[in-house]
């Protein structure tokens, strides 16, 4: 048996003694909490299923949507300082050029990712000013759709 020199609480699992100093944990039971825990790269959560044992996730919820409509051709747009952890970015389905996304550089033709009308991705980031959209024609627009 291996002994935990740091103790990594579970608020949701109450354990009875509590968990303190080196506790002494089998190599099956510590593969058994590595299989039913999550990390948020911060902290451990214990991770649930419903009585059919699926597991339930989910996507972090919407914070807010930006539309942008680009002013003259090769507009340039870049995000503020919010932190997200997410973004979706959607070209609208109604321009006429190409719009071509990228991260912490500018978005230029043949640079970035490129947006046909009405194509769209997601993106994991951590703060909207990383972001950076390029609309090649003058009234073109996009969708940015960024949650917390």
């Amino acid at each position: 048996m291996q002994d935990i020199i740091k103790p990594f609480p579970f608020h949701e699992l109450e354990t009875k003694p509590p968990l303190s100093g080196r506790v002494k944990i089998s190599d099956d039971l510590q593969q058994t909490l590595a299989t039913i825990a999550g990390w948020n790269g911060s902290s451990r959560t214990l991770l649930k299923a419903n009585q059919q044992g699926i597991l339930w996730t989910t996507a972090p919820v919407v914070a807010g949507i930006v539309n942008v409509t680009g002013v003259g051709a090769n507009d340039d747009w870049q995000g503020t300082n919010i932190e997200v952890s997410e973004v979706l970015i959607m070209a609208n389905p109604d321009n006429t050029g190409r719009c071509w996304i990228n991260i912490n550089a500018a978005a230029v033709a043949d640079t970035g990712l490129p947006l046909d009308p009405g194509d769209f991705v997601k993106l994991s980031i951590y703060n909207l000013l990383h972001l950076q959209i390029r609309t090649v024609t003058a009234g073109d627009k996009f969708i940015v759709v960024y949650t917390v």
